[in-house]
């Protein structure tokens, strides 16, 4: 198991959604651009089938990065296989983590007249990594791999980032509302699952949702104790009736391939599934109630890629195929 820190600032939110405000109109839809799409929603459903990276943070505070980046990745490979004509590639989630934390410092009146300092290791907000994914986009990988260390995850992007990055770009995010399952729910079966930025049960070296409270299967059995924050991509559902009565989300974690995977029968039921491995994950299943109780907790944020420019390429597989 990975033994990683936590890394979403809740408290800034409010400031860096102002700051981007004010330069603009923000490309942020209150409603999900999904709306218009009434196609009957599969009682279950994964995007995990599309992940070409399954991410792990480390010992360091940028889940915020991991989720984002993780996020824009699945949009386009569900663009790539919509026909949209993008290539799904391994994206730089430590240019991401450079270009979020950038925002944050200069999104913060109390840093005006300061120098750039930051820390990405030391965690940031989602809105910061929306817009920065939206303003800068994303470069590959390879370009600028990522590595759980503060004196490389601190180094500036060159020119040659800069520039590659600029092909990748959202070019919109959906805020949806907590409550708002069908919304949810349809932004994922679109192909952009939402990321949340969640008060996190285990903080603070309980066994919370990264062990102890989570079953053989998979799913929280419960809510311990824990505090401020963490993010995650949720990729899937499954709706009450299909394992049991309840329904669940299916959130990836950057906290390492932790979690049992559900029985043969469980997944045969979820179009779309895909472990990591065989006999363990990177995800996880939220049971609904569950859920409620750590959104109660106070600050939630979720927020999802509307759309992604995406490198190009000729040659596309299917959704169906993806799916399959």
């Amino acid at each position: 198991m990975s033994v990683s820190g936590l890394g979403w600032k809740p408290h800034l939110e409010p400031i860096v959604r102002a700051a981007w405000a004010d330069q603009g109109q923000p490309p942020i839809y209150r409603a999900t651009v999904f709306a218009a799409d009434t196609r009957p929603l599969p009682p279950a459903f994964s995007l995990s089938n599309l992940v070409i990276t399954w991410m792990d943070q480390g010992p360091v505070g940028t889940c915020y990065c991991n989720a984002g980046t993780q996020a824009i990745e699945v949009a386009a490979g569900a663009a790539a296989v919509a026909g949209e004509g993008v290539e799904q590639v391994r994206l730089s989630r430590a240019y991401v983590a450079w270009e979020a934390c950038k925002r944050d410092f200069e999104s913060d009146p109390r840093n005006r007249g300061r120098r750039l300092a930051i820390d990405v290791t030391q965690g940031a907000t989602i809105t910061g990594v929306m817009r920065a994914l939206d303003e800068s986009g994303a470069c590959r990988e390879e370009l600028f791999p990522y590595k759980p260390d503060s004196r490389h995850l601190n180094r500036p992007p060159t020119p040659e980032m800069v520039e590659q990055a600029k092909v990748c770009q959202l070019t919109g995010v959906m805020d949806i509302e907590l409550k708002d399952f069908d919304a949810r729910k349809r932004s994922i079966f679109n192909g952009h699952p939402p990321v949340v930025g969640i008060w996190w049960p285990g903080a603070g070296g309980g066994r919370g949702w990264d062990q102890g409270y989570i079953d053989q299967y998979g799913r929280t059995s419960g809510v311990s104790g824990g505090g401020f924050g963490h993010a995650l991509t949720i990729i899937g559902w499954v709706d009450p009736g299909v394992w049991d009565g309840h329904l669940y989300w299916q959130y990836v974690n950057s906290h390492g391939a932790i979690y049992p995977v559900p029985s043969p029968e469980m997944r045969a039921k979820v179009p779309g599934y895909r472990s990591a491995r065989p006999d363990r994950c990177y995800t996880f299943w939220v049971r609904d109630d569950h859920e409620r109780m750590v959104f109660n907790k106070g600050m939630t944020e979720l927020i999802a890629p509307a759309g992604v420019t995406g490198f190009r390429v000729r040659s596309l597989p299917t959704w169906d195929s993806a799916m399959a």
